[in-house]
Parts: C-alpha cells; structure tokens; sequence
C-alpha cells in the first residue's frame, strides 16, 4: 500500500498501484491492458503483465537499468546508475534532473518506492517538465 496525496491507501502489487480498468466488465477482460503506454496489467509478483499476439507500439518494453543525471539534458555534472529489478532505491535522492532508461520504469519521490510517483517511458531530458527535478528518491524496474 502506498499513501496517496489525499491521505488515502492505494493497493499496490510489487510497489505498482493497481485499479480496476473500467471497460473490464467480466473476469478475465484484459481491455485495459497498454492503453495509452501507460496502463498494464499486473502479475501477482507485481511484474507487468505479458502481452499475446503481436505487441502493440505503444506497450514498450520494462527498463532494467537506468542512469539519472544530476543536471538536465543528460549533462554528466554528476551521475548515478541503478539496475535490477523491483524496487531500487537511488544512492543520492532528491538530485537528479533528467533519467535515461531503455524502456519503461515508475520514479518515486520517497525511498522504497512511496510517495508521489511517475510511469515514464525511455528518456526524460528534464525531469521538470513531469514534476521531479531533483524530486527521485527511489525506481522501479518491472
């Protein structure tokens, strides 16, 4: 579970919250799954969900690792890389101002992956324009 900025509890599976998808009327509907290359469905592990048929383009794939850049535009002023997989929390918070990542992943605000947080798909050359210049304490690589 996670806090949510109102002050309410968020399920979570694998540090992921988890919603229900409102054009799923009927277990088993997967219609949510990848819509907008943001929204996917969820393992029990807290894995992203595979995918049958041909993958749609904007599924992506889940990042592994990833290098956060203390400045913006990748300027390498001071760095910092994480990979694996779940939870990872950065070994200097709150000063990253852009991301490069091969695929997608979810930043944190808060370390063990709480806190505010963002899906972001492959690069981010300046991590104000979503809101975390110097605001990542923590990714998750699913």
């Amino acid at each position: 579970m996670v806090k949510r900025t109102d002050g309410t509890l968020q399920v979570t599976i694998g540090g992921w919250p988890v919603y229900r998808f409102s054009k799923d009327l009927e277990p088993g509907d997967t219609n949510g799954q990848g819509v907008g290359g943001t929204w996917f469905g969820v393992t029990p592990d807290g894995q992203k969900a595979g995918v049958t048929g041909t993958p749609d383009a904007d599924q992506g794939q889940a990042a592994t690792s990833a290098v956060l850049f203390d400045d913006p535009g990748f300027a390498d002023n001071g760095s910092q890389g994480l990979a694996g997989q779940g939870c990872k929390n950065v070994f200097r918070d709150d000063v990253a101002s852009s991301i490069q990542a091969a695929g997608s992943l979810k930043i944190w605000t808060g370390a063990d992956c709480t806190g505010k947080s963002k899906v972001i798909e492959g690069d981010v050359a300046d991590l104000a324009t979503i809101g975390f210049n110097d605001d990542v304490s923590s990714v998750f690589f699913g």
